[in-house]
């Protein structure tokens, strides 16, 4: 028998973000005591259960015996959608988040032991992935866990399906710690940033159930706290791509499909557009300036805009027949890495100066003396040190593209972050302001549907 109203006050949050006009404030927890394992094997065992889902028959919960279903239709459909991310269950309403739980898990038990915390009492529950889903069955607290699958012998049982979302992944600055960092049901998310105090996060995203494509995305906005994201915050703010934050976090630069390049406030409003003939734009992390290619003039070109006296100022890129469209400033402002195409063929990451007294071009990839090739992809994104790029490359005999490590002086060869699965593709890598942290896209999900 369910402890005194404790899945009612479930129930209650749930059908209240049902129907609520904006994201629920989420219920936070600390996570239960983990067993004694490494950090490392504790995140490669959340993975196994990582991703979202949607309940594939109503939730159910048991009290005295008698079954309350968490549905919504007469097929006993249901509007709870689940991402399992970052050691974390988030529960949504109609795709509104409104409550989390973190867990453990623990493999080496047949079924897997999970414990979890919602609202500040511990859960006990077994959980399994059999024909691609998953099924979860709690007891709630001061009760053992239930001792199999049978949904009246436990007090919560719900039985997921995966269904299509792309995920922001992250791992350590070193490669290691691979984990799903934001991920929402239905939702796909791309290239990102994180604003320079570290708090915030902008990845333009397409909604997968409605029919959008990238062509129509909208930049979504969320919180980090300690490096996690915070589903409390989401925000959809305007339609673009390829998002830039400002120095001072107040406004986002990024293009958009058939308005060229556009400035607009951290909450989507004020919308500028700077340019109807250019893409892909990119803000200086020290001054108050954008640069954005400018097509249309021949020869691919950057052009440098200032923010203040509104004048450009051309780079010429006459070695290269185009010029990948997403960039990344040095952390001083005064370089500016990217992918060219050569016009005799082949393709280089490089970096051209804009301001300072450095060497005009410095070329990364390839290494002197290597023949040109066709792996080098536009994704590139510097470290807050200065001393590295992560770059996404699809190198010879590897059907995905993964991201690797390159050291900007060329002591060493190029590192694939180690815990990258090889049987994903991966993209558009942004480091953290610390340095201690790099998120990026996965390319399709984790799970088939």
């Amino acid at each position: 028998m369910l402890g005194s109203g404790f899945w009612r006050g479930f129930l209650f949050i749930f059908l209240a973000t049902a129907v609520a006009p904006s994201f629920a404030q989420n219920v936070i927890d600390a996570p239960p005591d983990a067993a004694t394992k490494s950090e490392s094997q504790k995140s490669s065992e959340a993975l196994v259960i990582d991703g979202c889902w949607k309940a594939a028959t109503s939730p159910q919960f048991f009290e005295a015996q008698r079954k309350i279903a968490l549905g919504d239709s007469d097929d006993g459909s249901s509007s709870m959608f689940v991402t399992i991310a970052d050691k974390r269950i988030v529960l949504f309403a109609d795709r509104r988040p409104f409550a989390e739980m973190p867990f453990t898990l623990d493999l080496t038990v047949t079924p897997w032991a999970i414990d979890a915390v919602f609202s500040g009492q511990k859960l006990h529950g077994v959980c399994e992935i059999e024909n691609n889903r998953l099924r979860l069955r709690l007891n709630g607290p001061g009760k053992a866990s239930p001792d199999g699958f049978n949904a009246f012998d436990c007090d919560a049982a719900l039985d997921l399906q995966p269904i299509n979302s792309l995920p922001l992944m992250a791992t350590d600055a070193d490669g290691k710690n691979l984990r799903t960092l934001f991920a929402i049901p239905g939702i796909a998310f791309g290239s990102s940033a994180i604003s320079a105090d570290g708090r915030q996060v902008v990845v333009d995203s397409w909604d997968l159930l409605a029919g959008e494509n990238y062509v129509k995305s909208q930049l979504t906005v969320f919180n980090l706290h300690d490096g996690k994201a915070d589903y409390s915050s989401v925000k959809r703010i305007i339609e673009g791509t390829v998002p830039s934050w400002s120095p001072d976090g107040k406004k986002i630069t990024f293009s958009r499909y058939g308005t060229g390049v556009c400035i607009a406030s951290a909450d989507g409003s004020d919308l500028t557009v700077l340019t109807e003939d250019s893409w892909g734009s990119a803000w200086s992390p020290k001054r108050n300036e954008i640069i954005y290619h400018k097509y249309g003039l021949g020869n691919p070109q950057f052009c440098l805009y200032d923010c203040e006296t509104k004048k450009e100022r051309l780079f010429p890129l006459e070695r290269f027949s185009s010029v990948g469209w997403m960039y990344s400033w040095s952390p001083d402002g005064n370089r500016l890495a990217f992918r060219g195409s050569k016009r005799d063929g082949g393709e280089e990451l490089l970096a051209i100066a804009i301001h300072g007294d450095g060497p005009a071009e410095t070329v990364f990839l390839p290494p002197p003396g290597e023949a040109e090739s066709k792996y080098i992809e536009q994704y590139v994104a510097w470290s807050s040190d200065g001393k590295k790029l992560a770059e996404t490359l699809k190198l010879k005999g590897n059907s995905n593209r993964q991201i690797y490590l390159i050291d900007v002086e060329g002591k060493t060869p190029p590192e694939r972050l180690p815990s990258l699965d090889r049987s994903m593709p991966y993209f558009s890598p942004a480091w953290s302001p610390n340095g201690k942290m790099i998120i990026f896209a996965a390319e399709r999900s984790n799970r088939p549907q």
